[in-house]
């Protein structure tokens, strides 16, 4: 992806340079308009999907809370991205789940995941460590451990990382687009 990106770069510069000259070789404004979408596209599409790093954790699945039994917690780890779908009660949920949904933002970085707490009242940057001690999960500087449910269990309501991909489809789409019509 990234080597589009150059490519495109490359190509736009080339254009630039070539319409100041005197010579045979001048693009249109439609070309370099063409250049400049696709290279933009391709730098935005290599941040926002850019891959795990090769020891970095998957924290997908379903987790029990002890503060907060019954109560969902999800997570989808989308390479260095994740969210939390989640419910709350007061203090726990009842035995179907049900509660305040909520969404939380994560970030990753081989074991550790720094949630924003923050759409919830809560901290806004907390380090959660995966542990294999007993029961595998994430423990958090207050003690609390999220045991792991089941991590085949996706988080279907994790609406803004299910977004941040879906722009990233529509890039690469509108990409392919523009670098086949240049």
């Amino acid at each position: 992806m990234k080597s589009i990106a150059t490519i495109s770069c490359v190509y736009l510069a080339t254009a630039a340079l070539l319409m100041q000259s005197t010579s045979a070789w001048v693009f249109s404004k439609k070309d370099l308009q063409k250049a400049a979408s696709a290279a933009t596209c391709a730098a935005v599409v290599s941040l926002v999907a850019t891959p795990f790093h090769a020891n970095a954790r998957d924290f997908s699945g379903s987790y029990n809370d002890p503060n907060h039994p019954n109560c969902i917690r999800k997570i989808e780890n989308i390479g260095k991205i994740a969210t939390i779908y989640g419910t709350d009660g007061n203090p726990g949920c009842p035995a179907n789940g049900k509660g305040t949904d909520f969404d939380l933002l994560a970030s990753v970085v081989g074991d550790d995941i720094q949630i924003d707490f923050g759409p919830k009242g809560g901290p806004k940057a907390v380090m959660g460590k995966w542990d294999e001690t007993g029961e595998p999960g994430i423990t958090f500087p207050d003690g609390n451990k999220w045991t792991l449910k089941d991590q085949n269990a996706r988080a279907d309501g994790a609406r803004k990382t299910l977004q941040v991909v879906d722009i990233s489809e529509q890039m690469k789409i509108e990409l392919a687009t523009s670098w086949n019509t240049l």
